[in-house]
């Protein structure tokens, strides 16, 4: 019998967690494979093929594979492809790193191909990387995630009349905005 052929892919490592003695179980969000959780066998005692590389939060080359039937990867191998060396400066950076990993994987289904977050997510963390404010970088995280998963609020213009004025109210059941005089009249005085 053969051994699958083994696929290449970029990934952040979301989480870790120790599995039996040796082995690693990661929370991966890749490329090409979307969100998914990967075994590395003995990754404890094997610095040759992990080394410290698959902690949270590393932007990693990934060679991995996938044997039928089974709900998890299997790492073979894992480098560094970007390095964050400025991400756990402060708290705040490394708290928005967190804050962003983990909004992306409560919004992203297993399993999926979803290359646009994953795009999203590296640049996020690389802005944190470089000294961005972490405040900045999570709002427009939040916005464009909401974007790529189909949920943008409607806050251009008002929902009923179409302009745009100073005094707009969200109205969240409704997913937009309304001005004054548009308002629903069961969300006045709210």
């Amino acid at each position: 019998m053969s051994r699958p052929d083994p696929i290449t892919d970029r990934g952040v490592v979301l989480n870790v967690r120790l599995r039996g003695e040796d082995d690693l179980l990661c929370h991966l969000f890749t490329e090409r494979s979307g969100r998914l959780w990967g075994i590395a066998r003995h990754a404890r005692k094997s610095r040759r093929r992990f080394g410290t590389v698959l902690s949270p939060l590393n932007i990693l080359d990934l060679l991995y594979e996938e044997k039928g039937g089974s709900p998890f990867v299997f790492l073979r191998e894992a480098s560094i492809a970007i390095p964050l060396k400025n991400l756990a400066e402060t708290l705040e950076r490394l708290g928005t790193a967190f804050y962003l990993v983990e909004a992306l994987a409560r919004m992203t289904p297993e399993r999926g191909p979803e290359p646009g977050k994953f795009k999203l997510l590296e640049e996020a963390l690389r802005a944190l990387d470089d000294g961005k404010e972490g405040r900045r970088v999570r709002d427009l995280f939040e916005r464009r995630l909401l974007h790529l998963a189909g949920l943008k609020p409607h806050l251009e213009s008002c929902l009923r009349c179409g302009t745009l004025r100073e005094n707009c109210l969200f109205v969240f059941e409704e997913g937009g905005v309304y001005c004054d005089s548009c308002l629903p009249p069961a969300r006045r005085g709210v």
